[in-house]
């Protein structure tokens, strides 16, 4: 949570002012999905043999915690941004469903191959884009 929170807070440093809190709610809301998500993921819940509902249901709550924490900061700074947390739900609930399709599959291709990667770049291009569209709308820093 500290490093997501740090990179995007230096990325989020450019466009607005005070970033100071965005690498603690961050790490909070990262801990606080990282609970919620991996409990959701026991539940084990099957589509089809092979495909996990429960990691749509454990990425969307995951994007409820990170997405939730990171407004309280994120509103100071643009309008809108309410929105902030259904595209950390989209972004959770893609990633993990993704990256719980491809983790097998891939490790028999790549052994050891980190299935974060893929997870965390779908997660912060789903996020990353809704990010640009939201500074388009920036609050003053007055």
């Amino acid at each position: 949570g500290v490093v997501i929170g740090t990179v995007q807070g230096l990325v989020l440093r450019r466009q607005v002012c005070r970033v100071d809190q965005w690498t603690r709610v961050s790490a909070a809301g990262v801990a606080a999905g990282v609970v919620v998500s991996q409990w959701l993921d026991l539940l084990d819940i099957y589509i089809v043999p092979g495909v996990e509902l429960d990691e749509l249901v454990a990425g969307a709550a995951f994007g409820v915690m990170v997405g939730l924490a990171q407004r309280l900061v994120l509103q100071k700074w643009v309008k809108g941004a309410g929105w902030w947390i259904p595209a950390n739900i989209l972004g959770g609930a893609v990633s993990f469903f993704v990256g719980g399709l491809i983790a097998t599959p891939v490790r028999v291709i790549i052994p050891g191959f980190p299935t974060a990667v893929v997870t965390g770049a779908l997660y912060g291009t789903v996020t990353g884009s809704a990010l640009v569209r939201l500074l388009r709308n920036p609050v003053s820093c007055g």
